[in-house]
């Protein structure tokens, strides 16, 4: 306890004294500094460094254009469903380019002989937040009774098939 009592006596005393370095601490003179190491590239560092950045790059490139490509057939069915001129039954287009996308990602005999309440839930099961169950009887009137869908209904329906083709799954088989 004495001990205790005695540190917290000297502490404050020997954190506010004045010490004299000069009698510690020889004068050394002034303090002496090496020239500057110029920056420069011409080291084999930057060199392996702006090779390995340049193939990632590359690499890079190359997995981007290879899924570039393989997804035209996307790009394609969402411009066929954003230009449909048919008045007569636009639903049916919207349909074939779905089904053609469809057919090309998971396989003709996966596809082509889905129809109807069956057809929809396989699309609702390939995409999240998409229900094509929502618009089954005008879809069905459209398709199979040759009936106009009205034009809010039909631009949802565009709407929904423009994202299902660019959110499907095709892990989801």
């Amino acid at each position: 306890m004495n001990i205790l009592k005695y540190i917290l006596f000297i502490l404050p005393a020997v954190l506010h004294a004045q010490v004299d370095t000069t009698s510690i601490v020889p004068n050394l003179g002034a303090l002496i500094e090496p020239e500057a190491i110029p920056f420069t590239f011409n080291t084999i560092g930057w060199k392996v460094l702006f090779t390995v950045v340049s193939i990632v790059i590359i690499v890079l490139f190359i997995i981007w254009l290879k899924t570039y490509i393989k997804n035209k057939f996307r790009r394609e069915a969402i411009r066929n469903i954003n230009n449909i001129t048919s008045k007569n039954n636009p639903v049916k287009e919207i349909f074939v380019n779905l089904k053609i996308v469809a057919i090309k990602s998971f396989g003709r005999q996966n596809v082509a002989n889905l129809s109807g309440e069956e057809w929809l839930i396989f699309l609702n099961s390939k995409a999240k937040n998409i229900d094509f169950l929502l618009f089954e009887h005008e879809i069905n009137q459209a398709i199979y009774k040759d009936k106009n869908i009205d034009n809010d209904k039909l631009k949802q329906l565009i709407a929904i098939s423009i994202k299902w083709i660019n959110t499907y799954d095709t892990r989801n088989t």
